[in-house]
């Protein structure tokens, strides 16, 4: 099973991703940030360590301080000095389309989703992943 992180400010909707996931544990852990300073501090602190990165991670755009494109650059400065890809799904408010085509310009971004995310949407991510996995082996 792979690991989720989860960045965003609302504690609401963190608190529905993890109540969504109870019901579907389709991950083997799921960890939240309400702002993109601490990832950004754990991911350069953890980026030689493979179980302690994710596999996934759920990015919004919008937060204070550190926002989603400061991370996402941080990231795409720093993709290949971590040990293991990281998969990025965007998952924010913003319905721009400039947003959209920014964001889908990383390459390590799969797919920019507008909220809400829906329990559907997240197993099926964590499926294609594990799909993934098994066709690499």
């Amino acid at each position: 099973m792979c690991v989720l992180f989860v960045v965003d400010d609302d504690f609401t909707y963190q608190r529905i991703i993890k109540l969504m996931l109870a019901k579907s544990p389709v991950f083997k852990n799921v960890v939240n940030f309400a702002e993109g300073n601490s990832l950004l501090n754990y991911l350069n602190n953890n980026k030689t360590d493979a179980t302690n990165l994710p596999d996934i991670l759920f990015l919004d755009l919008n937060m204070p301080d550190t926002d989603g494109w400061a991370v996402l650059n941080f990231i795409n400065k720093n993709y290949y000095s971590f040990i293991k890809p990281i998969k990025v799904y965007v998952v924010t408010v913003s319905i721009r389309k400039v947003d959209r085509e920014k964001a889908l310009n990383y390459t390590f971004v799969y797919d920019f989703i507008s909220k809400p995310l829906y329990r559907d949407k997240i197993i099926s991510i964590a499926n294609s992943f594990y799909q993934k996995s098994q066709l690499e082996d």
